[in-house]
């Protein structure tokens, strides 16, 4: 049964990655990128006092906070390492937000109220009423059809409800898909700083390349593997 299991999930990667090319494209990306990377981020804050975004649910998709499922069922959406990540966040108070279609997952993202390098990536010391978003995925099967956009509009919903004032997520510029997305749920790309990210040898920092927010602090930079 394992080994089943194993070229199954095999498959699905494949599936994911577009074929054996893809898969090698991806494998050297990570291995580039955990040997050395610059990346410049927009950090973008949404007010939570106005109106709710309500950009409305594809058909036959259901949104809804993870609520123990096997998480087995999300080898389409991450590979091993990832879904051990998962377990590390959710026991350490991570929200995840999970797109169903029937009983299989097509989508997610990540919403919290404290950062950590080791599990969110950055660290930032956030007010108390503040949300931090991110890592929004939807498998490619289920791409164009709105899911993004459900979740985006989700995760601020849920944040609102649990007595957030404001949402902050970072987003590099040239992520086209995940900019659609904040603009179809209403969402402002508008930063109100810049920041970069910076790998090298297995430590990352993070600073800010123009000045922060007002309540918010320099982040802090941390081994991150």
């Amino acid at each position: 049964m394992p080994s089943l299991l194993n070229r199954a999930e095999r498959a699905a990667r494949l599936a994911r990655d577009g074929g054996w090319s893809g898969l090698l494209r991806r494998e050297l990306r990570l291995l580039r990128r955990r040997i050395f990377l610059r990346q410049p981020v927009l950090f973008l804050v949404d007010s939570l006092e106005g109106p709710p975004p309500s950009p409305g649910c594809p058909a036959g998709i259901r949104i809804a906070p993870y609520g123990g499922e096997d998480l087995g069922r999300f080898r389409a959406l991450a590979g091993p390492r990832q879904r051990r990540m998962f377990r590390a966040r959710l026991a350490a108070g991570r929200t995840l937000i999970v797109a169903w279609r029937g009983d299989d997952p097509v989508g997610m993202t990540w919403m919290t109220a404290a950062t950590d390098w080791r599990l969110d990536g950055v660290r930032f010391d956030l007010p108390a009423d503040w949300a931090y978003v991110y890592d929004l995925f939807v498998d490619p099967a289920a791409r164009n059809l709105g899911v993004a956009t459900a979740l985006t509009a989700a995760r601020v919903n849920l944040a609102r409800q649990q007595g957030f004032r404001r949402c902050c997520r970072i987003v590099v510029p040239h992520n086209a898909p995940a900019l659609r997305a904040l603009v179809k749920a209403g969402m402002s790309l508008e930063p109100v700083a810049t920041l970069e990210l910076v790998r090298a040898l297995g430590r990352s920092w993070v600073r800010w390349t123009s000045a922060p927010p007002g309540e918010l602090t320099q982040p802090r930079g941390s081994a991150r593997d």
